[in-house]
């Protein structure tokens, strides 16, 4: 069930990213973009937990058994750079996903 305002969620929080970046540090107006930023982190937070308790609730209604799996994420999230002899390849794919694998939960 992923939300249609999520893309519009990141794309602000690029944003205020980028603002924040720019401001001087300890201005007011960086202690006001930083607030922003907190609260949308917050609010994609709470989505995120969420989007997975219905999840999951929806399963435990429906399924008989439920079996879970310990992925191990950190290896999954490991760059695809590679070395000089033996360089990676589809880097652009691999960055996509390991941005959408801790999104996920």
């Amino acid at each position: 069930m992923p939300s249609p305002t999520l893309p519009l969620k990141t794309r602000r929080f690029k944003r205020y990213q980028r603002r924040t970046a720019r401001q001087q540090k300890g201005s007011q107006r960086r202690r006001g973009t930083a607030g922003k930023l907190r609260k949308l982190q917050r609010r994609k937070a709470r989505h995120r937990d969420t989007v997975t308790h219905r999840i999951s609730r929806k399963i435990a209604d429906t399924a008989h058994t439920v079996v879970l799996e310990d992925l191990n994420t950190k290896a999954m999230t490991k760059s695809a750079k590679g070395t000089v002899e033996n360089p990676g390849r589809n880097m652009q794919q691999k960055a996509g996903l390991n941005r959408s694998i801790p999104a996920s939960g």
